[in-house]
């Protein structure tokens, strides 16, 4: 299906009204013609531009109407917009994942319709069903109302590597939940939306070159089985810890600190017999993020140590089949802009407790992520 390059397609009435967040793949215009078209499509009442400082400079002339009411926004926050004077009859939002969420939320509550222009080409904030918005001072979780996605390229430019990347954590996210199913003893099979997320994974793996169009398009199907139950995986907690602690390129270097991890316990490691994780000592250091471990016991424990032993060989090859593509996915990554750096193995230490249902949780209880194991 060809997309409109230079002006925005026609929604049938049914798309978008779904519950919370993207229903579809996003329409490819510029910021521009989107916002003028949001204009012919209400004649009437005013239309809300609410955007980060970067994104308000791509709305074109289309601020410039008589009906346009602008908010900008560098620290998103929803309250300004419900301060806003009667008769307005839409939203076009442009910006980052807080922008995206605050008008969703608005639009939820005042049934505004919205157009949602994501600077992020993985779509962060435009398809959760619920987010955490800020009202003033207060940060709460609310549910999200939907949006008619578009995607302005050039808006997007500076987040395609880092995206990029984002898909590679959720290649390792499906392995990490095949190896938490083995070795849990979880026969069940995967989930159609797990299925869904293999063969996009496998798309952007198998591929030397690829487009920015392509990997938006790559990112709004993951994003969609995401919200239907593909697993979530803890490389985006670890992405976002690296990021809060100012890291650069903090999923690319998620990517390969926690494959690293993966391939080295899965080719070599052996539980330590008469090592028992200090689990308060860790949630302490831990600090900020940490949540209640899950202790096994020692049935639990042992058990998964038989199976690690039964199934080492098949994930071992599973996760060298994974970085074996690394000069691929250096290339790649390179072509979006992104720049190779260093993968810190001590961002790793601290993970299971910020993340108690991963991998690194079982590889924690096995004593291999203690101070002295790094």
């Amino acid at each position: 299906m060809r997309l409109a390059e230079y002006s925005v397609r026609k929604k049938k009435p049914s798309e978008g009204d779904g519950e919370g967040g993207m229903t579809g793949e996003p329409f490819f215009c510029p910021l521009s013609e989107g916002a003028k078209q949001a204009l012919r499509d209400f004649p009437f009442g005013k239309v809300i531009f609410y955007t980060d400082g970067a994104s308000f400079g791509r709305l074109g002339d289309a601020v410039r109407s008589p009906r346009a009411a602008a908010v900008v926004q560098d620290a998103a926050d929803a309250l300004p917009l419900f301060a806003m004077p009667d008769g307005a009859v839409c939203m076009v939002a442009a910006g980052g994942a807080e922008i995206m969420r605050c008008a969703r939320y608005f639009s939820e509550v005042s049934g505004l319709p919205c157009y949602l222009f994501p600077s992020s080409a993985s779509l962060d904030g435009a398809w959760e069903p619920r987010g955490e918005v800020p009202l003033g001072e207060r940060r709460c979780v609310y549910p999200l109302g939907n949006g008619k996605l578009f995607a302005d390229l050039a808006l997007m430019s500076r987040s395609l590597a880092p995206s990029y990347a984002e898909t590679l954590l959720m290649r390792l996210a499906l392995f990490e939940d095949g190896a938490k199913r083995k070795l849990n003893g979880d026969k069940s099979d995967r989930t159609p939306a797990s299925d869904e997320a293999y063969r996009l994974c496998a798309y952007v793996s198998g591929a030397e070159t690829l487009s920015a169009e392509q990997l938006v398009r790559v990112c709004a199907k993951l994003a969609l089985a995401r919200r239907e139950g593909a697993p979530q995986g803890e490389g985006f907690s670890l992405a976002a810890s690296m990021e809060r602690s100012g890291e650069s390129d903090a999923p690319w270097r998620a990517f390969w600190s926690l494959s690293a991890l993966y391939t080295a316990f899965f080719r070599a490691g052996k539980p330590r017999r008469y090592v028992v994780p200090d689990y308060f000592t860790r949630m302490r250091e831990c600090g900020e993020g940490a949540l209640p471990p899950h202790v096994p016991t020692r049935e639990e424990y042992a058990c998964r140590a038989v199976t690690l032993e039964r199934t080492r060989g098949a994930l071992a090859s599973e996760m060298h089949s994974i970085v074996a593509l690394r000069r691929r996915f250096v290339r790649v990554y390179r072509a979006f802009g992104g720049e190779e750096g260093a993968a810190p193995a001590a961002a790793l230490r601290y993970l299971p407790e910020r993340c108690p249902g991963g991998l690194s949780a079982i590889i924690r209880d096995f004593g291999l992520l203690e101070k002295d194991a790094f």
